[in-house]
């Protein structure tokens, strides 16, 4: 989709600005009285400024740093891709809650901004591409930027990328597959380092047997069941969750 308008950055004395110049008719509405009177977490505070006709729509991103910035040198890694795909499901609730549009966050890389891990979203009321379909070209920057060393990274940016191709997908279920997918992969990993654990020490303690008499092994082995019981019990009680988006895609 052509882009109906141009950006540019503004820096002041106290304050910087993420500039976009629409060239369309814009007349105040419910959506920027909303934005002006609630300050909305994740969404950078905006202005409106009158210029030669054109509306621009100012977003204050003091000390913060474009998405594409940030990556322009830099990997991207599992963890984080995942952090900002939960942060963009926290600021599509709270659009819910304000009566806003969802579709109308934008999620093009130079419009997202990140400060010490933190990630804010600019709301521009005249964006006309689809979320879903802004979501997609999102995933086109993961798979670019994804640090290659990180293979279950990798996984998830191509898994997202391909799926998001599909017509009418479901958002909710995608990312609750990949995050079962993703915790499957971390218990298995787990087990296998402690049972390689067990081994080793089971190995040394046969060595020491040998050489000075009778040692017990099963407290030890114990001791790695134990450690294996207390990990479960914490992901049971800690398990982190996508965010129900079958509450905005159907």
């Amino acid at each position: 989709m052509e882009k109906q308008w141009r950006t540019i950055y503004q820096r002041g004395i106290s304050h910087t600005y993420y500039i976009i110049e629409s060239g369309e008719l814009y007349e105040k509405d419910y959506q920027l009285y909303m934005l002006e009177e609630n300050k909305i977490t994740g969404l950078l505070p905006l202005q409106l400024r009158g210029v030669e006709g054109k509306i621009h729509f100012l977003y204050e991103i003091n000390r913060k740093v474009s998405l594409k910035n940030v990556y322009e040198k830099e990997s991207l890694n599992g963890e984080q891709m995942k952090s900002l795909i939960r942060k963009i499901i926290e600021v599509i609730k709270l659009c819910k809650e304000y009566l806003l549009d969802e579709n109308k966050i934008m999620l093009d890389p130079e419009s997202i901004f990140v400060q010490g891990g933190e990630y804010c979203f600019c709301y521009y009321p005249l964006e006309k591409q689809h979320f879903c379909e802004a979501f997609h070209r999102l995933t086109e920057f993961f798979v670019e930027r994804m640090d290659y060393e990180d293979k279950e990274g990798i996984y998830l940016a191509y898994r997202l990328h391909r799926v998001t191709m599909e017509e009418n997908y479901c958002m909710a279920e995608l990312l609750e597959q990949l995050e079962e997918k993703t915790e499957l992969k971390e218990e298995e990993r787990f087990l296998r380092e402690k049972k390689e654990e067990a081994e080793t020490r089971e190995e040394e303690l046969w060595e020491q047997k040998s050489g000075y008499g009778e040692i017990d092994v099963a407290p030890q082995t114990q001791l790695i069941r134990e450690d294996v019981s207390s990990y479960f019990r914490r992901k049971k009680r800690k398990k982190e969750k996508w965010g129900d988006w079958k509450l905005f895609y159907h």
